[in-house]
């Protein structure tokens, strides 16, 4: 029976001789095993107990904290995966494959190395799936994955501590939110792009009724590409929710917020939700988030006008001067937009999912509200 490490984590940085001798398929067969039981007989931890989990997720989080014993970026993604399928549903997801019920879940209010180390561990295997897979494509599928396990792990007070913790180490959570910004900003680009094509073919389409039913190679080259564009689409569309999710409840507790207006990425936050605005904006109308986002971007903008010079002091005067307090404004402030920003794309996702997404104009969509709290 496996024992967590008396000493719990990190392990000593180089692996026991014997460990060090063992083939790395050996684990590879224990994930793909396991993967595969999930997949085929779900059925089979209907009859399980929290507590004979107890070992399966001493290894998960031992082997995808410590990259020294196990050096596979895609066998460490494998464990994130039968996390995924561990996690409960949350209450917006619908189930489109196997899933464990939700008593199994007991097992992470019961294992205590979990409970110090897994979120951390993630958190960090977030950066490092940047690098070490065959396909660029699979790093967004795991993140999808780690993000939704990490929301879970959030709304328990335990989990949300050790995640708190890894907060404070500055240098490993800037990498963290950098990747988190990254995708985003991909994500978005490609879901907007492909909804470009896919509203250019629509239109082509709905001038041309007789455009299906040909059977000429070109036409059915099309048909597929459009095709592969909706399912694109709807994939990264999913991608951008779940990051622009994260940043929002992240940036709701302040001691988090503040990392997020450290001098090294308070510039790049206020980009990132200009360049999403002027994207995902479909309403001429002025409203209180924009301006709330044009008090932020304007302060962390590179002009320095006098309109800029009068906004910065209207928001000195809000904060009192504080620095503290100014920084949790700003965090505030991208986290307003991030939320409104993610109600958007809620607005999109269904229409999306039932391939539908270009018929109408943007203007013809209501958009959710997004009321900052």
């Amino acid at each position: 029976c496996a024992k967590p490490p008396p000493t719990g984590l990190p392990l000593a940085p180089t692996p026991p001789r014997l460990f060090a001798m063992l083939p790395e398929f050996c684990m590879e067969d224990v994930a793909n095993f396991i993967q595969n039981l999930v997949t085929g007989s779900p059925h089979f931890f209907l009859e399980l107990q929290p507590t004979e989990l107890d070992d399966l997720l001493t290894l998960i989080v031992t082997f995808l904290a410590e990259k020294n014993y196990v050096k596979s970026v895609g066998l460490r993604a494998h464990f994130t995966e039968l996390l995924r399928f561990l996690v409960p549903l949350d209450g917006s997801e619908s189930r489109h494959g196997p899933h464990a019920p939700e008593r199994i879940a007991a097992v992470f209010h019961s294992h205590e190395l979990a409970k110090r180390h897994l979120a951390p561990a993630i958190m960090q295997f977030f950066v490092e799936v940047e690098h070490g897979l065959t396909s660029h494509y699979e790093k967004y599928t795991y993140r999808v994955k780690m993000t939704k396990t990490l929301g879970w792990l959030w709304q328990q007070p335990e989990y949300k501590a050790s995640m708190i913790g890894f907060v404070r180490e500055h240098a490993k959570m800037v990498k963290f939110v950098n990747m988190l910004l990254n995708d985003s900003i991909y994500a978005m680009d490609e879901t907007l792009s492909k909804l470009q094509e896919i509203r250019t073919f629509q239109t082509e389409e709905e001038r041309d009724p007789e455009l299906r039913r040909r059977r000429d190679r070109a036409t059915q080259d099309r048909l597929r590409h459009h095709g592969q564009n909706e399912n694109h689409c709807a994939h990264f569309m999913n991608v951008t929710k779940e990051i622009l999710g994260t940043l929002v409840y992240l940036t709701a507790e302040r001691e988090v917020s503040l990392v997020f207006m450290l001098p090294e990425l308070a510039g790049r936050c206020a980009d990132v939700i200009r360049a999403a605005r002027v994207h995902v904006l479909v309403d001429d109308a002025p409203t209180r988030h924009e301006a709330v986002a044009e008090r932020a971007l304007n302060r962390h903008g590179a002009r320095t006008s006098k309109r800029r010079r009068g906004l910065r002091a209207s928001h000195e005067r809000a904060t009192g001067g504080d620095p503290e307090l100014a920084r949790a404004h700003s965090a505030h402030v991208f986290r307003c937009n991030a939320l409104y920003i993610t109600n958007t794309i809620n607005t999109f996702k269904p229409a999306v999912d039932n391939g539908d997404c270009a018929r109408s104009p943007p203007s013809q969509r209501p958009l959710s509200s997004a009321r900052c709290p």
